[in-house]
């Protein structure tokens, strides 16, 4: 079974009709389609846990896996069980087989999986569907849903451009193409000026309601105490537990024309926000612009937002996002794999640990930006450990990789520069190399590397 048939004629039709065979797991209830290039995922997660808390029974499909299959698919946060992926599997099987179709022949890996979820969620019965793009957009095996609700864009640049093409406007296109005919786009902020005028293009020629997050939804870190302390503080339920922690906190404010606020108690909110980095603010930023008209379609008047808001993203860590290692300290995990990713995970390095002196763990797949990816992490530190992500196909030789950071070897021979092919060694190394724990690692640039080194650190701590 091939990985991937992303491209390949009629797959997009092919999938719409063993849906419909399955009697259409999405048909009755209400979907939300995810795309983007970055931010997909966290943006997802964010949304479940927000319908989860309002009392919704919630299928999560997302890609791809850090560390097993099952990861991908989830009802109200509970992955689905081995038992249970091999059930759904059998009845896909069994479906197929009603087509004249055959599992290992006819069917991509991804195609599979994402066939395999939509069973298990007619299965829970669930009531709201979320569902992340795997790749692009209108070739995408996710669009084959045909009833879609709301089509929410993530920030869009470059990525996977031996696939999805080599211009931002080519890229966007594809994406563009998961829009329905009078459903609702909600566009995260901080696009392109191309982005935002093919996306409204396209949203307007299919009758959509448009919300933009970056002209309804403002967000801002609430720096000290003292600043919008009798907004929050005067709560009793805002209280932090120790009564004066006041970072991440946020002040969410709806602006616009918009009048969601009609259906609120007050256009201005503060909660706490758990997420790192500037860009899960944009993100934020879009979740809102969803949730305020999520509700406003559906006629809620939601009393207890900041409720809402504080108890699901006061606490939310999502894998792999500035993942902080539990069991070793000043280990962080980051996915982050192409430029824009990469210039955010830098951005929020930079701001936070640049006293500290840092090892990072490098490895990326050999299509993305290197070049402009290693160019960005350079400004964030001196020591590098390169290694190679496990996709045997698509990793970056480590010894490639080497070359590209060989002016920081050159600048300070002390630099620690190194290529180490196999994973779990470099990590290790990474370990061995720091003189003591107040010293950072950081592991980042691929999915595919950062599920095997969560493998070692189960394997030794």
């Amino acid at each position: 079974m091939k990985e991937s048939l992303y491209g390949e004629k009629k797959r997009v039709k092919l999938l719409a009709e063993i849906l419909d065979k399955m009697n259409n797991p999405a048909s009755d209830v209400q979907v939300i389609h995810v795309s983007g290039t970055n931010g997909k995922g966290s943006t997802c997660y964010m949304i479940n846990s927000i319908l989860c808390e309002m009392g919704y029974k919630v299928g999560l499909f997302t890609s791809p896996q850090i560390t097993t299959i099952y990861e991908l698919i989830k009802v109200n946060g509970v992955e689905i069980t081995e038992l249970e992926f091999e059930g759904c599997k059998n009845k896909l099987r069994q479906v197929l087989n009603e087509l004249n179709l055959n599992l290992e022949n006819d069917l991509s890996y991804f195609e599979m999986v994402f066939l395999i979820a939509m069973i298990h969620f007619k299965n829970k019965d669930v009531n709201v569907l979320i569902l992340e793009c795997g790749l692009g957009g209108e070739l995408d095996a996710t669009n084959a849903v045909s009833k879609i609700d709301y089509t929410i864009f993530t920030k869009i640049g470059i990525d996977h451009k031996n696939i999805l093409g080599n211009t931002i406007e080519e890229i966007c296109q594809t994406k563009s193409k998961i829009i329905r005919k009078q459903s609702n786009v909600i566009i995260a902020p901080n696009q392109r000026d191309a982005v935002y005028e093919i996306l409204e293009k396209e949203a307007k020629y299919k009758n959509c309601d448009i919300f933009l997050a970056e002209k309804n939804i403002k967000i801002e870190k609430v720096e000290n105490k003292e600043k919008n302390s009798q907004n929050i503080y005067e709560k009793e339920d805002f209280k932090s537990e120790n009564g004066s922690e006041f970072q991440n906190k946020v002040r969410a404010e709806i602006i616009g024309n918009y009048d969601f606020w009609k259906n609120f108690k007050n256009n201005e909110y503060f909660f706490r926000f758990g997420l790192k980095g500037e860009q899960q603010l944009e993100n934020l930023a879009t979740v809102l612009m969803w949730y305020f008209r999520f509700c406003d379609d559906s006629k809620n008047s939601v009393e207890n937002t900041e409720k809402i808001f504080d108890r699901t993203l006061g606490t939310l860590q999502i894998a792999g996002r500035m993942e902080k290692v539990e069991k070793i300290k000043n280990v962080y995990l980051d996915v982050a794999h192409n430029e824009d990713s990469v210039e955010a995970f830098v951005d929020y390095v930079k701001k936070n640990f640049d006293n500290r002196k840092k090892i990072f763990v490098v490895g990326f797949l050999k299509d993305k930006e290197v070049e402009k990816c290693v160019n960005l992490l350079k400004m964030a530190g001196d020591n590098f450990i390169l290694t190679e992500p496990n996709n045997e196909e698509r990793k970056l030789d480590s010894e490639i990789l080497e070359k590209y950071f060989e002016d920081k070897k050159i600048e300070n021979p002390k630099n620690i520069i190194i290529s180490e092919k196999n994973i779990e060694k470099a990590f290790l190394k990474a370990l061995e190399l720091r003189e003591n724990e107040d010293e950072c690692i950081f592991v980042v640039g691929s999915f595919y590397l950062l599920g095997e080194v969560k493998k070692v650190i189960e394997k030794y701590f």
